[in-house]
């Protein structure tokens, strides 16, 4: 994988959470009970129904969190974003987000910085 900026979305990040649910969870099955195991399928199952463009907000009822949808800026904190840049290994654990507001901070200030 390659570094990368791009922009990232509440959208994109519920497209994106059937397939990453099932990817999550099929290694794991045989871990749990019958029960446990109907309620992951069942999950995946319900996501797969929203289709390709589904509601965040529908995501988050299904799974019955946030975390498959929520952006948080990795600078100032703020964990409401509907969109953010992305700055990474292509979604792997450590990639920095930041939200308009801090990267126009950054930029202003590497601005300054050039121009001194």
């Amino acid at each position: 994988m390659s570094n990368s900026i791009r922009p990232v979305t509440r959208r994109m990040r519920a497209a994106a959470a059937a397939k990453q649910w099932t990817l999550q969870y099929r290694p794991l099955l045989a871990n749990y009970d019958k029960d446990r195991r109907a309620q992951i399928i069942g999950v995946g199952a319900k996501l797969a129904d929203l289709g390709p463009s589904p509601d965040p907000d529908a995501v988050d009822a299904i799974i019955g969190n946030t975390s498959w949808t929520s952006i948080s800026c990795s600078v100032c904190g703020c964990d409401s974003l509907e969109h953010a840049i992305e700055m990474g290994t292509d979604g792997e654990d450590g990639d920095v987000r930041i939200c308009e507001a801090c990267l126009a901070e950054g930029l202003a200030k590497l601005g300054k910085a050039v121009a001194a």
